[in-house]
């Protein structure tokens, strides 16, 4: 099953003890799935070097589904972000829950188009998907292979359009990007090492 996370960034800085002080043993509900309340409890916060991990517990009338959800905090050039393991729309609901624990605002991190040409930019790209296509009639071009990037067209598209996902090699595993500022793994690897690859990105998009 692919990884999935989205980075998102705080309103302002906050040190990771403050965060862990105000995190520990939280709960919440954060939404409604047809009759089931789903809710959210924060079962575990540690402390390392350089950032902070929480451990999220979901449930659905007061039933613990599954397996844990993982948050990771980090401060990197004066700004606090914030890594969600979850889909889109489940990350989302947790940043913001996370950020009203902590009284402030939470925004998702957008690529700017020069960084996320930087980040794939040397690597074998499988597949990119083009915004704002200068076509009459095309809205999205998907261009996908075993070496995208060393195409015509390829080059023909990348300086007149805006880029929305590109999937590619790198340190061994396949990774999505998006320009929304979500990261998908499609290789077989642990959530720690799939978080190691996104501390990564985040010189990237700082």
């Amino acid at each position: 099953m692919p990884l999935t996370c989205s980075i998102y960034a705080l309103s302002k800085p906050l040190s990771l003890n403050e965060i862990a002080g105000k995190l520990e043993h939280a709960y919440w509900s954060a939404q409604t799935l047809g009759s089931e309340n789903i809710s959210y409890r924060v079962a575990s916060v540690e402390r390392e070097e350089g950032y902070l991990t929480a451990l999220l517990e979901v449930y659905a009338n007061g039933r613990r589904l599954g397996r844990k959800l993982k948050i990771r905090v980090l401060n990197f050039k004066g700004r606090t972000y914030l890594l969600a393991l979850a889909s889109r729309r489940i990350a989302g609901k947790i940043a913001r829950s996370i950020a009203g624990f902590l009284s402030i605002e939470v925004s998702t991190v957008a690529f700017q188009q020069s960084k996320l040409r930087e980040i794939y930019e040397g690597k074998t790209v499988r597949l990119i998907v083009f915004n704002m296509v200068r076509v009459p009639g095309l809205r999205k071009v998907t261009l996908s292979g075993s070496s995208v990037a060393d195409t015509d067209v390829f080059r023909e598209y990348i300086d007149v359009c805006e880029v929305g996902y590109v999937l590619f090699e790198w340190m061994g595993a396949t990774i999505g990007i998006s320009a929304s500022g979500t990261v998908v793994c499609l290789s077989k690897i642990n959530e720690e090492a799939f978080l190691k690859l996104i501390e990564e990105v985040i010189p990237m998009v700082a």
